[in-house]
């Protein structure tokens, strides 16, 4: 199928799009009730899955829009680069996984939202996020997974992660690298008002319950600390190495 900056807009059944970037472009796709999968395209304007269940959008490029995924179930984002194209995830959508993606020039490229089943978490693995103010952003931060990504010259942090809501994900971040982050920050703060810059950045209200999994993170020239989370907010899973912040924490290690 062929599409030249054709938007489009579909209600229920099966729709595959693809060919190339340069046969395949698209400008605006509102899918309801239905998988869509979208391969090797150009795509530009706002995408929103609604109800869209086991949808993927692979091997594509996708510029000055945005996507959004409402209410949708097991999708799988891969091998595409986000360009000045944000993406967020709804607290009802479960089982997403981005794998193998570019996100860039972006204020926040990746808004992660929560999951309330453990069993249908998210997960968020090998990544790049380069050069937007966030790379990752979660406000409600329960059943997903982030791990083995790069975040690199994200202009204030790499990740912002808070947290009020109880049991909190469960395996959290993992394995992630923080590189040069927070060389320009924007002048964002967490609910508490403190300012976020750096590697990731953690906030919860300080219920043992809400506390966030941090393990195995490495990073360095980040500009602030590549980790910034206060006594009792994260559970420590070992192995994190580069500058900690505040100092007097306890509950955190790192080398």
């Amino acid at each position: 199928m062929r599409f030249a900056a054709a938007p489009v807009r579909v209600f229920a059944g099966v729709l595959t799009i693809g060919g190339t970037p340069a046969t395949c472009r698209l400008d605006g796709l509102d899918r309801q009730l239905g998988p869509v999968t979208v391969d090797r395209c150009s795509v530009t304007g706002g995408v929103v899955l609604r109800d869209a269940n086991s949808s993927a959008i692979r091997d594509s490029r996708l510029t000055t829009g945005w996507l959004n995924v409402v209410q949708s179930d097991r999708g799988v984002y891969t091998g595409n680069t986000f360009d000045a194209f944000p993406v967020s995830t709804g607290v009802e959508s479960r089982r997403n996984r981005f794998a193998g993606n570019v996100f860039r020039n972006a204020a926040v490229a990746l808004g992660a939202g929560e999951v309330y089943q453990p069993e249908a978490a998210g997960v968020v693995e090998r990544n790049l996020f380069t050069g937007n103010d966030i790379g990752l952003r979660a406000t409600g931060f329960r059943n997903v997974v982030v791990r083995d990504n790069v975040f690199s010259g994200n202009h204030t942090a790499g990740m912002l992660l808070m947290n009020q809501v109880p049991a909190a994900s469960p395996e959290g971040a993992i394995r992630n690298v923080f590189w040069r982050n927070g060389h320009r920050p924007s002048g964002v703060t967490d609910p508490g008002g403190n300012p976020v810059r750096g590697g990731i950045h953690v906030w919860t209200d300080g219920a043992e319950a809400t506390r966030i999994m941090l393990a195995r993170n490495v990073g360095a020239g980040n500009a602030g600390p590549m980790i910034w989370a206060p006594a009792g907010q994260v559970v420590d899973g070992g192995g994190n190495q580069g500058p900690c912040a505040p100092a007097q924490n306890p509950g955190l290690t790192c080398f």
